[in-house]
């Protein structure tokens, strides 16, 4: 099981707030809260959580840089990519529920709930 530095960990939180900027500003501001938060949480997560948390995080990276680079129009960019059925059913009904409220926050249910 590979080790990953501070130096490492730093160096992939930065690139990820980076890649956000090219983001249409809904996208970037959810985005943003999404990457603190989750890093804040993973702060004190051992060794192996670590290395999923790192390993999802760089996959997330390479999707949506990908993703960039194919429109650099970005006006008809779908970022992300279909969940795979397997993850799914390994989440908790709390990571279930957080999946629940960000598909509702990225599509804009949400505010018409407020309104």
């Amino acid at each position: 099981m590979a080790m990953h530095s501070a130096i490492e960990k730093i160096a992939l939180y930065k690139d990820l707030w980076r890649l956000h900027r090219l983001m249409p500003p809904a996208l970037r501001f959810m985005g943003n809260q999404y990457i603190r938060s989750e890093w804040d949480r993973h702060k004190a997560a051992d060794q192996a959580a670590v290395e999923r948390f790192m390993k999802e995080w760089k996959n997330y990276h390479a999707i949506i840089s990908e993703q960039l680079r194919r429109d650099a129009e970005r006006e008809n960019v779908k970022f992300g990519k279909p969940l795979d059925p397997t993850i799914l059913d390994a989440m908790s009904d709390d990571q279930i529920g957080q999946l629940h409220a960000l598909r509702v926050e990225a599509k804009g249910e949400g505010k018409a709930n407020r309104s």
